[in-house]
């Protein structure tokens, strides 16, 4: 199973697997950049498509319409415990 991503949108926390949904393959090709804040997306760097970061709907690039996979985001303090999801 891939790892995953958390960022902090409007809605507060969000996690997504590392996982493109156009070719199943790391958005971050291991090197843990995946937020462009100059246009608020989270990017994949196999494809250049782009995904709103409050729901994971990707609007630019192969895999238009389709969603990151969203992992569950609990607050526990300080900390955030996210439970990773299967592959759809």
């Amino acid at each position: 199973m891939p790892g995953f991503l958390l960022c902090h949108s409007r809605a507060g926390l969000v996690a997504y697997l590392n996982l493109c949904p156009h070719w199943s393959v790391d958005l971050d090709m291991g090197d843990e950049r995946f937020y462009a804040e100059d246009i608020d997306r989270i990017y994949c760097k196999n494809h250049g498509a782009l995904f709103r970061v409050d729901d994971g709907v990707c609007d630019w690039g192969p895999c238009v319409g389709k969603s990151l996979v969203a992992c569950e985001v609990e607050l526990d303090g300080d900390d955030a415990w996210v439970t990773l999801t299967r592959r759809p």
